[in-house]
């Protein structure tokens, strides 16, 4: 008889409903708060475009006006977030006992690891793109009623239109947005590991004195060593960069937590 060490799918979803389930009221919190959020944002964008547009007069678009507000607000909410939710991974290895709960926990660390990375990064993910579409579906709903007559085009934010829109903002490099989303999440999800107590506040800081290093260095670099000339890596190098990033941030995150111990010796 043998035994699967490293990964069983019975454990794992065992585990996974185990975080979910432990967690729940929390999550439902959670999601209120972002559900909310991105409604009062929606509204707030249609009111003062169909307020402007109502004062001007005149109404030849045959398209949604907030469609390319709506389209900023998916984004950058989606990163915000993102990075919130990637930040929680950790969230119970914050007390002893969270950490003696996981240790005692019958999977493996790989399992509970990659548990917490399902649900914090792919199911955020699902979760967010449903509540958003949700949320502008009553924006429209409600608004259509509120300015009916009004001549005003007033319409959801389809999918096609979100892709078809960061084509042409990135220049027909999607996946460019897309690797710098789960670069800054996954970030986050290392950021996570290391600092569980305050981890959103303590890993900005980290990576805004990072990125402050990382700037300063470029701009000495530059300045002494190639006459002030910028350096342009290239579309693909860029992206291989964060590629390289990312699949870094999530191993040594799960390592991390592979390594835990009851007390913290930093």
């Amino acid at each position: 008889m043998t035994t699967n060490n490293f990964f069983s799918f019975s454990r794992f979803s065992q585990i996974g409903c185990k975080l979910i389930i432990e967690n729940k009221k929390a999550t439902i919190m959670r999601l209120i708060v972002m559900f909310a959020s991105i409604f009062t944002i929606l509204c707030w964008i249609s009111y003062v475009n169909y307020s402007n547009a109502i004062d001007r007069g005149g109404f030849t678009h045959i398209t949604d006006i907030c469609g390319e507000y709506n389209l900023n607000a998916f984004i950058i909410l989606i990163f915000a977030f993102g990075i919130y939710s990637a930040s929680l991974m950790m969230e119970d290895l914050k007390t002893k006992v969270g950490k003696i709960s996981v240790l005692t926990t019958p999977v493996t660390p790989f399992e509970n690891w990659f548990a917490r990375w399902i649900i914090h990064v792919i199911i955020f993910i699902a979760v967010y793109i449903i509540s958003f579409f949700v949320a502008d579906l009553i924006r429209v709903w409600i608004f259509k009623i509120a300015y009916a007559g009004s001549g005003l085009t007033i319409s959801t934010l389809s999918l096609d239109y979100i892709i078809r829109q960061i084509d042409l903002i990135t220049d027909g490099h999607p996946s460019f947005i897309i690797l710098a989303y789960l670069t800054a999440q996954s970030f986050y999800v290392l950021g996570g590991s290391f600092f569980p107590r305050h981890s959103l506040l303590r890993t900005t800081i980290v990576g805004f004195f990072g990125l402050l290093i990382f700037f300063f260095g470029d701009y000495i670099f530059c300045r002494e060593f190639i006459n002030g000339t910028e350096i342009d890596l290239g579309e693909t190098i860029t992206r291989g960069i964060m590629l390289v990033l990312i699949v870094f941030n999530w191993t040594t995150s799960y390592f991390r937590f592979k390594e835990m111990e009851v007390i913290d010796r930093l």
